[in-house]
């Protein structure tokens, strides 16, 4: 019996070190806890130390690389979470330059994103370049807008715009426009540059 228990604590004790997650740091560091949430600039975790339960945090731009405890789908979900390869964006002058439009970001290596929108009367694409490899990361992103159709054309343009993120759901930007063409419903030329600038909230996923 005695032999037993030791075997079955054995197990549970190795069980449980399996199931810890790592956060490894770039000096090489093994950070043994649970990670318990994050955002764009920083990871939060908890562990115990002298059988005290601790809880800390660590910024992205020490960490070489995270590790789930185990490969279930749990955490699988997890990982997803805390690295969300994918974002919704909602509000004004977004999906083309709508009145109120909406932008799905998908995140298609690293720091480099595609996205696609539509809005009232509009429709629109970019190529973002974040600023960190993650989705929540402020970035630049060169864009195409086309706002109105036949008799409510008001005309499309393209170029660079600044995109900031908050660590959660406020997003602003701001940038210029290259006029590719002009319809009747639109005060400025082909061929000028006019300012951009768009607000609202994303919600990664």
């Amino acid at each position: 019996m005695k032999k037993f228990l030791t075997t079955l604590m054995i197990v549970f004790v190795a069980f449980c070190s399996q199931a810890q997650d790592k956060i490894i740091r770039k000096s090489g560091q093994i950070i043994h806890c649970k990670i318990l949430n994050s955002d764009s600039t920083t990871v939060y975790y908890q562990s115990t130390v002298n059988n005290r339960v601790i809880n800390g945090s660590i910024e992205r731009a020490k960490i070489n690389k995270l590790e789930f405890g185990t490969n279930d789908m749990m955490n699988a979900n997890r990982s997803k979470i805390m690295n969300p390869q994918s974002a919704i964006t909602i509000g004004l002058l977004h999906g083309g330059g709508a009145l109120i439009g909406a932008d799905v970001e998908f995140l298609i290596g690293g720091t480099v994103g595609v996205q696609f929108g539509a809005g009232f009367r509009s429709y629109g694409g970019g190529l973002n370049f974040h600023f960190k490899p993650d989705i929540r990361s402020s970035m630049i992103s060169i864009q195409y807008w086309h706002q109105g159709f036949g008799e409510y054309y008001v005309m499309s343009l393209i170029g660079p715009n600044v995109v900031f993120r908050a660590k959660k759901l406020l997003t602003a930007t701001i940038g210029l426009g290259y006029v590719l063409d002009a319809g009747p419903l639109t005060i400025v030329n082909q061929g000028q540059t006019i300012l951009t600038y768009a607000v609202g909230g994303y919600f990664p996923f």
